[in-house]
């Protein structure tokens, strides 16, 4: 094994002017880490107004982010400071780049997908992965790829199902050419089911699939064969196709419903993923929707806002915060609080006078519906713990949160026993068993 990473580190070519931040140099190479159970994070320090910005300066007091919680942690802006992610190497915790949601060139309608530009796509991300040259992170190296590509794709487009596939399963093959088998990891983000809601799908008809999205789960599930392979099931923005009933009503949901969950987890073990490849990500975010002033009692119907080929979606709610849903309820004592144990979440109406008058502002989109109350739809740290204790039973790879600024900021005992409970609800998801780390110290040089 030595002598085979020593050869490995020969034939590895690292720009010799590209020194480590890092106090120690190992802590700037990829992680080489067996086989364990995941806890994903993804994190954006872009300064939003939704989390803050405490993670831009590192360490700091104001960076709530716990690495101990944590084994994977993607890079979704490529924001993350270099005292970070040098920490984040010393408590084995991987450092993940994102290729961003666009659509790459070579899956366009008429892009080339031969197997040499499929080569040169790979061969440049794995580049991008052990270059160590990144703008204020120099010599730092990330442990793998999050592979993000939210785009409709036909249930009979062969063409472009199978491109995904080998695209991704030759990207596998470049990153164990270039550092020791295994060690760099894909994820591969996906929507919350392989083939949607059964009210989308017509009989005889080809599945209409989730936001359009008919992906070949079996030939993908194929291409993540590194032992560090895994979908992160997007179990969040549940609520973007939303069918009508019989009477064209359309309703407000949860933005994440332990009963989809779990409906989405059966559709991709049918379509052939293994359960051990299957992380199960939650948002630390709740939803609230404004109640048309038509809805029936005890419902809320919803402006119909259409999405991908769904005549209602989530376009017509707004996402808040922990705290802001805290502020809400105090505002309104009288509030009740109701939990679906079907659903795991909390729910409650308070009033909230609003009306559209044709104007197109984001919820009103020409509309004009009107109404007196709004539903909320709170996450907490009791129903995470519930979705989270089913995924470890159901023998899913993992867990997983979108976005960790979400947790309730703020250094005061509120907010610091509040975020202590969404980390301790991520706990609950994963087995305390951890691969024992490959070479000395759980580090060795790998490109």
């Amino acid at each position: 094994m030595m002598l085979t990473l020593l050869l490995l580190q020969a034939t590895v070519a690292h720009p010799a002017a590209v020194a480590c931040l890092c106090s120690d140099a190992s802590l700037c190479e990829p992680l080489t880490l067996g086989k364990r159970p995941e806890v994903v994070a993804f994190e954006d320090r872009r300064g939003h107004a939704h989390n803050g910005d405490g993670c831009s300066i590192y360490p700091s007091p104001n960076c709530t982010l716990n690495l101990t919680a944590l084994t994977t942690l993607v890079d979704w802006n490529g924001a993350l400071p270099p005292a970070l992610y040098c920490d984040a190497h010393r408590h084995h915790v991987r450092i993940v780049r994102t290729t961003g949601n666009g659509w790459p060139t070579f899956l366009e309608p008429d892009g080339n997908r031969t197997a040499a530009a499929l080569t040169e796509w790979a061969r440049a991300q794995v580049a991008g992965l052990l270059s160590g040259g990144l703008p204020g992170r120099t010599g730092m190296r990330f442990d793998g790829i999050n592979v993000d590509w939210e785009a409709a794709v036909a249930f009979n487009d062969t063409s472009t199902r199978e491109t995904m596939a080998k695209a991704l399963a030759t990207l596998r093959t470049e990153m164990d050419a270039r550092t020791p088998a295994g060690s760099l990891a894909i994820s591969f983000d996906t929507g919350w089911g392989a083939y949607g809601l059964p009210q989308a799908n017509v009989t005889g008809q080809p599945p209409a699939c989730v936001d359009g999205r008919c992906f070949d789960f079996a030939a993908i599930s194929a291409a993540l064969s590194g032992p560090n392979d895994f979908f992160f099931v997007m179990d969040y923005a549940m609520q973007s196709q939303i069918y009508a009933g019989a009477d064209n009503r359309c309703t407000a949901g949860a933005d994440c419903l332990l009963s989809k969950v779990q409906l989405g987890m059966a559709q991709f073990l049918e379509a052939g993923v293994r359960a051990e490849q299957l992380v199960l990500g939650a948002p630390w975010s709740s939803i609230m929707y404004p109640c048309l002033g038509s809805s029936r009692a005890g419902d809320c119907d919803i402006t119909q806002l259409p999405f991908s080929n769904a005549p209602c979606s989530d376009l017509s709610g707004m996402v808040i915060l922990y705290n802001d849903v805290l502020a809400l309820h105090r505002a309104n004592p009288a509030a009740v609080v109701h939990w679906s144990e079907k659903d795991a979440t909390n729910v409650f109406d308070i009033p909230h006078k609003w009306e559209c008058n044709g104007e197109h502002t984001l919820k009103c989109r020409g509309t004009t519906a009107n109404g007196t109350r709004a539903r909320v739809f709170w996450q907490t740290p009791k129903g995470l713990s519930a979705m989270y204790s089913w995924a470890r039973e159901a023998g899913l790879r993992g867990v997983g949160v979108w976005i960790t600024g979400y947790a309730p900021q703020g250094l005061d005992a509120g907010n610091v026993t509040a975020r202590r409970e969404f980390y301790e609800a991520l706990s609950s998801g994963t087995s305390s068993s951890y691969a024992t780390p490959i070479g000395s110290g759980g580090l060795v040089v790998g490109g």
